[in-house]
């Protein structure tokens, strides 16, 4: 079954420290979404470099992804976007699961 951005959005949202869980989880949505296609352009690259699993490739991408949730600075409040970027790279299940939706968009799937 392939991850969706709603339900990484919202495992990122159980973390946060808001009073209003689902709309910090549609900012979180709307930051994965401004990400995805330079993730995705990182990790297909990177797949063809490293291959094998999903968290070797998010092992490969995670160390300069920093410059990819640059372009969501303009349309998601700075702290969420630091949050979700902190998370991706140092949290393997969720920078898995991102990674593995950036794979998916890479390979011509809707996310």
């Amino acid at each position: 079954m392939p991850v969706k951005l709603e339900d990484i959005a919202v495992q990122l949202a159980s973390g946060y420290p808001s009073e209003d869980a689902s709309a910090v989880a549609a900012e979180f949505v709307e930051a994965l979404r401004i990400i995805l296609p330079a993730l995705a352009e990182k990790a297909e690259a990177a797949r063809h470099r490293v291959g094998g699993s999903v968290e070797e490739v998010w092992k490969a991408i995670r160390g300069d992804a920093e410059a990819s949730f640059q372009a969501a600075l303009n349309e998601v409040a700075r702290v969420k976007v630091l949050y979700v970027a902190s998370k991706f790279m140092n949290n393997t299940a969720v920078g898995t699961m991102i990674t593995q939706v950036a794979l998916a968009l890479a390979a011509g799937e809707e996310v």
